[in-house]
């Protein structure tokens, strides 16, 4: 490229070349690249539709994805209810210790089933045959009940208050496969589109930057064109002077050497003179054409590192689908077992056997949990995230309602004083994962018969946003600030508290890719501090049209 406009600009104007004269090939050069910059504007346009094509289908998938996870969430905690040590573990000792009290305990474990029940959704046979078993065994707390206040036995008790589940279990595996198949068809098509999403915003981003060039290009060469066009007019008549200066000069020394020695000292500097000139000129261009094959070998291997790049983000992407779905499903499939177990062979577990199978299932979600939260992390560094405007009042209570179980199992309390102000740029659902993280840390690590307490409070500036979740937990070392920010970082034995070490880095990862930062501070009378500093979108003066957001 650079050896043709080097031949191009300094072309002698007799030149034998037909290719008119320079302002011609400028004015074609520049139609070439006006029809090139067309052709570009044309593929974005398409490219632009095709982009909020597969963005619709992909916001409608997660729509749906949405729906079933929330289902399958309703069903898992309808299991919880239902499972081993929950209403049948209490049915079956208030049946056989007489007491009336874990009998009460599973009429409301029962209620809450059927409340997850209705949020379940399903074939109206299945949710049928789930709903008449669940009432009829509320039914039979209340007979059972009655019969211990009546002083009957344990037999006869027990032979009264049986009831045939075998349908409803059946029915409820059924509704688990439909929402797995529901789930995993879902997952496919939104990994498809996300993926052929991503193809199209990088040929996008392609043609953009294309156009870019274009138009950089286009305006150097006219800016050039027309600065150089004179000092070039004028450096082609000096040249052309200079040679035919020198060439007068040389037939001169050239006719005295034909009557003189070829020794002569003047002869020599000739022969040298345009010897040096020559060799200067030579050099000049051989250094121009190993410019030239550097730059296109540089080239290359940029071109080659970008699409290795590329290809290994998809295969991330890839690994981290197949991994949600392939190392999840057993462990779900291993904790239905347990209590399909419980709720099938009740009778014929002892205490010990019993106790065994809750370890099994408490082993079950450990595992769960520690892979969900590896594969949370792995997402927080491949998901692209949106950069819309949010009110920290909103993503903070976002937060608060899915912790809000955890801390009413543990009779814990959540405050939060944050006041009107600007709005924030982040995404809604990393930051509120962020969010939830941190509460749900607090929730976790408390003293042995604490209840938890957590005030969020924040406190706005000229060019940030500061959110700070104050915690009356067991606290830490200041000489672990940094540390428990890093990825299965924990201070206390696993055996002591519950955790996998991996909240905190994804709220530190998040935090960070949006532009903030986060930090941890330990506090003398007990408790920590954990303080979320988000960076303002730049704003005009009239701030308080927005304080009233």
């Amino acid at each position: 490229m650079v050896e043709y406009f080097v031949q191009f600009w300094v072309r002698p104007e007799n030149d034998s070349d037909k290719s008119g004269t320079p302002q011609d090939r400028i004015s074609t050069i520049l139609l070439c690249l006006l029809m090139l910059g067309i052709a570009t504007i044309i593929a974005s346009l398409f490219l632009v539709k095709e982009l909020g094509d597969a963005s619709q289908k992909i916001e409608t998938l997660r729509k749906f994805q949405a729906d079933v996870y929330s289902r399958l969430g309703a069903y898992e905690e309808m299991q919880h209810h239902l499972g081993y040590t929950q209403f049948i573990h209490n049915f079956k000792n208030g049946v056989l210790r007489r007491d009336a009290d874990r009998l009460l305990m599973a009429r409301i474990q029962i209620n809450k089933a059927l409340l997850a029940l209705e949020k379940v959704g399903g074939g109206r046979f299945e949710m049928g045959a789930v709903r008449n078993t669940l009432q009829e065994y509320r039914e039979m707390t209340l007979i059972a009940e009655r019969l211990i206040a009546a002083g009957r036995s344990v037999v006869e008790i027990d032979r009264v208050v049986r009831v045939d589940d075998g349908p409803a279990i059946a029915a409820m595996q059924s509704i688990l496969s439909g929402i797995h198949a529901a789930r995993d068809a879902l997952e496919d098509s939104l990994s498809d589109q996300n993926v052929q999403m991503s193809r199209i915003r990088t040929v996008f981003n392609f043609a953009v930057g294309g156009l870019v060039l274009l138009t950089i290009a286009i305006f150097y060469v006219y800016v050039r064109a027309r600065r150089n066009a004179g000092i070039l007019a004028d450096t082609a008549a000096s040249l052309h002077s200079a040679n035919t200066f020198i060439e007068e000069r040389i037939q001169r020394l050239v006719g005295m050497a034909k009557s003189s020695d070829p020794d002569i000292p003047l002869i020599r500097d000739v022969r040298d003179e345009g010897s040096s000139g020559y060799d200067s000129l030579r050099r000049l261009e051989t250094s121009f054409t190993e410019l030239i094959h550097r730059m296109s070998q540089q080239e290359d291997r940029l071109i080659a590192h970008s699409a290795a790049l590329e290809t290994t983000n998809e295969e991330l992407m890839r690994f981290n689908n197949l991994a949600s779905h392939d190392l999840q499903e057993p462990l779900r499939k291993i904790q239905t077992n347990i209590d399909l177990i419980g709720l099938r062979h009740r009778d014929e577990v002892s205490d010990d056997l019993g106790r065994h199978l809750d370890k099994l299932a408490i082993s079950a979600r450990k595992m769960q949990s520690l892979i969900s939260d590896l594969l949370a992390y792995s997402r927080v560094g491949s998901v692209t995230l949106s950069q819309e405007m949010l009110d920290p009042r909103e993503v903070v209570q976002e937060a608060v309602r899915e912790t809000e179980q955890l801390f009413d199992a543990r009779s814990g309390t959540v405050s939060v004083d944050i006041p009107a102000g600007p709005l924030v740029p982040g995404d809604r659902a990393q930051l509120v994962q962020a969010f939830v993280n941190i509460l749900s840390n607090a929730a976790k690590f408390v003293g042995k018969d604490v209840s938890p307490e957590v005030r969020v409070s924040g406190v706005y500036t000229d060019f940030r946003f500061t959110l700070i979740f104050a915690d009356n937990g067991i606290g830490f070392d200041p000489v672990y600030a940094e540390q428990i920010f890093e990825p299965f970082h924990r201070i206390q034995r696993a055996s002591e508290n519950e955790g996998n070490g991996i909240g905190l880095s994804i709220v530190k990862r998040v935090v960070t890719r949006l532009g903030g930062n986060v930090r941890a501070v330990p506090v003398e009378t007990g408790g920590a501090r954990f303080i979320v500093n988000l960076m303002l979108q730049p704003q005009d003066d009239d701030r308080d049209g927005k304080e009233s957001v």
